[in-house]
């Protein structure tokens, strides 16, 4: 068997365990025999509503966050040339975090049309964002300069967030805590209504990027190389531009402003497996859904009851991560 094959096996058998401890581990804890009793429709009323009404859409909401951000991660690297290039610390998250904040604030949160709405004002929020800062890190040519892009994202990321603040500051103090708790990556979105409204959309990207793989292995070698063979460069660009804010404005959508594992979990990946897309990919989704469930568990088992939020655990694990990354290009 392969170095790869034996690597995704483990990989899939580590992001197993953390589902399994993710739906065990909680203010009332199960364990495994409880877990797969209620799953085979053998539960009672008590472990039933604690994994299929809480734990279980929680874990899918991560599985998607985690799976969105890695693959939103690993394309704008691939884009941008840039092995420090992340959705949430170019500002593409903030841009989308503020059109939901706009939303949040007009529309009550207990209206079911709200929970389908939130995905298309984060895509189109995210788009804003993106085009921004695409637009101020160009040079006279026309062309990006990627060393700019990403204190240009930075920049539109604080500032996204500080309007964010500014629009809630007036409001009522439970809508202030909110956005407070979403700022740090709070897992908010965590019942079935949001993984109905979310998972059609991360299956048909998800299609589309592996429909486009091998184009994206073109643009690992060089842009002469993607034109020699007949690929549209500019055109294939938009598009996996698109396919990564849409991926990113999913996460946020439902999990909030996440930063790092969109830059940590494709550089995992390209070191266990190389860089070939259509085996990096896969490895990469397994990862980043791994470290976000892990994340999780860790956030709501410290400091009970409230916990921490999740992007503050993924923070603590990413930006050790971005530090090395940066001092190694040096």
């Amino acid at each position: 068997m392969k170095k790869e094959k034996k690597i995704l096996i483990l990989l899939i058998v580590f992001l197993i365990i953390s589902v399994f401890l993710g739906i065990s581990l909680g203010y009332s804890s199960m364990n495994m025999y409880e877990i797969l009793m209620t799953l085979t429709g053998n539960g009672n009323f008590k472990e039933n509503f604690i994994i299929f009404s809480i734990r279980l859409p929680r874990v899918i909401i991560l599985l998607i966050t985690g799976f969105s951000l890695a693959i939103a991660g690993g394309l704008l690297q691939i884009i941008t040339k840039n092995d420090l290039a992340d959705t949430g610390i170019i500002g593409i998250n903030s841009g989308a975090g503020l059109f939901i904040t706009i939303l949040y604030l007009l529309i009550p949160t207990n209206s079911e049309k709200y929970i389908y709405f939130v995905p298309i004002l984060a895509f189109l929020g995210g788009t804003f964002s993106g085009l921004l800062i695409f637009f101020f890190s160009r040079e006279k040519t026309g062309k990006v300069n990627i060393q700019k892009l990403i204190l240009v994202g930075i920049g539109f990321s604080m500032a996204f967030s500080g309007l964010m603040v500014l629009l809630v500051s007036s409001a009522e103090r439970s809508k202030l805590e909110f956005i407070a708790k979403w700022l740090n990556g709070n897992i908010w979105g965590n019942n079935w209504y949001f993984v109905i409204a979310t998972l059609p959309w991360l299956l048909i990207l998800l299609i589309l990027t592996f429909y486009k793989i091998r184009i994206i292995d073109t643009f690992l070698l060089n842009e002469e190389t993607a034109l020699s063979i007949g690929v549209n460069v500019n055109k294939e660009k938009i598009i996996l531009l698109f396919i990564s804010i849409s991926l990113a404005s999913i996460s946020v959508a439902i999990a909030g402003a996440i930063s790092f594992l969109g830059l940590i979990s494709p550089h995992i990946s390209r070191m266990l497996v190389g860089s070939r897309a259509k085996i990096c990919f896969p490895t990469s989704m397994l990862i980043g859904a791994t470290l976000i469930i892990i994340a999780d568990i860790i956030g709501r088992n410290i400091l009970l009851p409230n916990g921490i939020p999740t992007g503050i655990v993924v923070a603590l694990i990413g930006v050790p991560y971005f530090i090395y990354l940066i001092n190694r290009k040096k």
